[in-house]
């Protein structure tokens, strides 16, 4: 692996070396450099995916990065005359280099497993089993997001279920975490973990084991018993979801300094109670709630009516609790008003494929759409960022129309109540994280 890293090295110096020169050689000589040193590179035992990754996009990853932080050695104008030269033909590079900018941390979501506990009415994923990631595969995942020139970065991990492949869940996040931490690649470099989980497997032993590393736990309730064991049925006992849920572990999570939100699906048949279910989970002990309307369900009239509605009495709800200095925090206060949540965290799928969004688990029909390539492939994470989707083409795909439009007058219900809450003054959830979770 020693002259594997070194000959990444000097082929980093090299091309660099030639997109500086004036005047600079031309486009057929650096890949002619890049076909030599991937011909000497492929000789090697070390030779890998995670090296290809490494050489993918090498002259693009560059040069955005000379534009993001300047180069002695080459004016900014000169840059963009290399961008012109070497990719204005194939794509229209400004508008890459603004998706590159638009974001400064790196996702990774890796779907664990099409299965689940249970069967939840709003959720459209096809639950079954013989789906679920191998490690080769969370590897191969972990070397993808490590690819990305970026110093933040996050893995995800989604279902179905996600707790219900533990022990390849903590593979994953224990090899993650070594190899950031362990490579000079990587030096520098910031990595976290998100969990988005029903919490029903959630127990001491496993959150203990989680405190070591910095994960946040996106936990899904509904509220009150009722609106639990209503829409979260276990798929094979007729037992209560309710009470083996996460909501009595806000204590033993808190207790071993977990970060943790509670994900409240608000859904159309609730409605009439989708108060009393964020208070039922404000008074279990939860902090930091967020917001999540059901998407890719028909709102009637009534429905809306009762949002809005609704939204006033939990606005009024929390402003009271505020006063008293007590919580809760939600999270949806802090966020892009978008009319429609449109997810765009690239997405490996069990096997392997590689896809903008999550948007093929809930519409699996579209998957051959949208599906950008796989693991296998050895691409770099900044190429699947910047050479697809626009958010309006993802959104054409993520949405049946007649759904979206329906679902943009719920969006524009709630983001007209979050500005109303906004223009009120509204606590700092991201300090009251911080300062909660040190």
């Amino acid at each position: 692996m020693q002259q594997v890293a070194s000959l990444i090295r000097e082929y980093h110096e090299r091309v660099a070396a030639v997109l500086v020169r004036v005047p600079m050689e031309s486009l057929e000589s650096l890949e002619d450099l890049e076909a030599t040193v991937v011909s000497d590179l492929k000789r090697i035992d070390g030779y890998s995916l995670e090296v290809q990754r490494e050489l993918d996009l090498l002259p693009l990853r560059i040069l955005f990065s000379w534009l993001d932080d300047g180069n002695a050695s080459i004016s900014e104008s000169m840059v963009i005359e290399r961008c012109d030269r070497l990719f204005g033909e194939e794509r229209d590079w400004l508008e890459q280099y603004r998706r590159y900018r638009a974001r400064q941390e790196a996702i990774v979501l890796t779907v664990m497993t099409w299965q689940c506990e249970i069967r939840c009415t709003y959720c459209t994923i096809p639950k079954q089993s013989g789906r679920e990631v191998s490690k080769e595969v969370l590897d191969q995942a972990t070397d993808l997001l490590l690819s990305a020139p970026r110093q933040n970065l996050q893995m995800r991990y989604f279902g179905g279920e996600p707790l219900m492949e533990w022990e390849k869940l903590t593979h994953s996040i224990e090899g993650t975490w070594n190899k950031v931490h362990h490579s000079e690649r990587c030096k520098g470099k910031n990595l976290s973990f998100l969990i988005t989980t029903n919490g029903i497997q959630l127990d001491e032993e496993k959150v203990r084991w989680l405190s070591r590393y910095p994960v946040h736990l996106q936990i899904a309730l509904d509220g009150l018993p009722e609106a639990q064991d209503t829409h979260r049925r276990f798929v094979d006992s007729d037992e209560s979801s309710y009470a083996r849920s996460a909501i009595h572990k806000a204590a033993m999570l808190k207790e071993h300094g977990v970060p943790h939100t509670v994900i409240l699906v608000i859904h159309p048949a609730r409605i009439d109670f989708m108060v009393e279910d964020f208070q039922h989970i404000v008074d279990k002990g939860y902090e930091i709630i967020q917001i999540n309307w059901a998407h890719n369900t028909i709102w009637h009239q009534d429905h809306l009516e009762g949002f809005a509605r609704g939204l006033h009495k939990l606005g009024l709800y929390l402003r009271g609790r505020w006063d008293q200095g007590k919580g809760p925090k939600l999270r949806n206060l802090n966020e892009t008003k978008l009319k429609v949540r449109l997810a765009q965290e690239l997405t490996v799928d069990w096997d392997g494929g590689i896809y903008p969004n999550t948007s093929f688990l809930f519409r699996p029909h579209i998957a051959d759409n949208v599906r950008l390539g796989n693991l296998r492939d050895g691409r770099n994470w900044l190429h699947y960022k910047i050479n697809y989707f626009s958010s309006a083409e993802l959104g054409q795909e993520s949405y049946a129309p007649k759904v979206f439009d329906n679902n943009a007058q719920v969006g524009t219900i709630f983001n007209h109540w979050i500005r109303w809450m906004v223009d009120q003054g509204i606590p700092n959830v991201d300090e009251f994280i911080t300062t909660t979770y040190r």
